[in-house]
C-alpha cells in the first residue's frame, strides 16, 4: 500500500481510445447475442453483473478513502481500474485516476499523527469489503431473504439480486488474505493488509508523517 511508485506510461492516446471503444462494443455485442438467444429475463443477470461491477468497485475504493479521511489520514491517491490511465482529476486533496480495465483498484493514504496508527490502518483496509458487505446486507433486508434467494422474472428483482451478488463476491474476494504483483509492486489485498497492520513497526508510520502525493512525479514526498 505504501511502496514508492514506478514510472508509468501516460494517458491513452486517441488511437488507443478508439481501439478500446471498438473492443468494448465487440464484447457487449457478444453478450447481447447470448442474452437474446433463447431469451429469458434471468439472462439479464449477465448484463447486470457487468454493469454493476464498476460502481461496486468505485464504492469499495471510496469506502477505503472515506474511512481514511474520517480517521484523519491524508488520502493521496485513489485508483479505479488497472492498466493505462483514461482520466484523472482531483477529489478534495486526493488525486483520482481512472484506468482502462475496471477490475480492481487501490487507495494510498498516510497518517498525520501517531495515535493508534495500527488500528486505524486496519480499519482503512477493512472499510472496502466492509462497505460491500453493508450493501449486500441492506439489499437483503429491503427485499427479504425469500425474494433474494428465489428465481424471478421481475427485472427489478433480478437487478437487486445481481447487485447483492456482486457485493457479496467483492466482500469474499477482498477479505480472504492474498498478495498480488502489480505495476505498483507487491500489494497486499484488504484481508492480508488488515492482519498485517497490527504487526507493522511504529517506525513505518513515523517515516510517512508529513508525506504528500505528487502525481506528476508518481511518488510521495515531504
Amino acid at each position: 500500500m505504501y511502496q514508492e511508485l514506478d514510472p508509468r506510461r501516460g494517458p491513452l492516446s486517441r488511437e488507443e481510445k478508439g481501439f478500446l471503444f471498438i473492443f468494448v462494443l465487440i464484447v457487449l455485442g457478444l453478450f447481447t447475442a447470448e442474452v437474446v438467444t433463447d431469451y429469458t429475463p434471468q439472462k439479464l443477470a449477465i448484463v447486470f453483473f457487468m454493469v454493476f461491477w464498476v460502481p461496486m468497485l468505485v464504492i469499495h475504493e471510496l469506502g477505503h478513502a472515506a474511512m481514511a479521511w474520517f480517521l484523519g489520514w491524508h488520502v493521496g491517491e485513489i485508483v479505479i481500474g488497472m492498466g493505462r490511465a483514461v482520466k484523472s482529476f482531483w477529489l478534495g486533496g486526493a488525486y483520482v485516476e481512472i484506468r482502462m480495465l475496471p477490475l480492481t483498484g487501490f487507495v494510498r493514504s498516510v497518517p498525520r499523527d501517531l495515535k493508534w496508527p495500527r488500528l486505524k490502518l486496519a480499519l482503512i483496509y477493512l472499510a472496502g469489503p466492509g462497505i460491500e458487505f453493508v450493501v449486500a446486507l441492506t439489499l437483503l433486508v429491503i427485499v427479504g431473504s425469500e425474494t433474494m434467494f428465489t428465481a424471478s422474472n421481475d427485472y427489478g428483482i433480478i437487478a437487486i439480486q445481481t447487485f447483492a451478488l456482486v457485493a457479496t463476491i467483492g466482500t469474499v474476494m477482498n477479505i480472504i488474505p492474498q498478495i498480488a504483483r502489480t505495476p505498483e509492486g507487491w500489494l497486499a489485498n484488504d484481508g492480508l493488509g488488515f492482519f498485517r497492520s497490527f504487526f507493522l513497526p511504529i517506525e513505518v508510520f513515523e517515516s510517512m508523517l508529513g508525506w504528500k502525493y505528487r502525481p506528476n512525479d508518481r511518488r510521495w514526498d515531504t
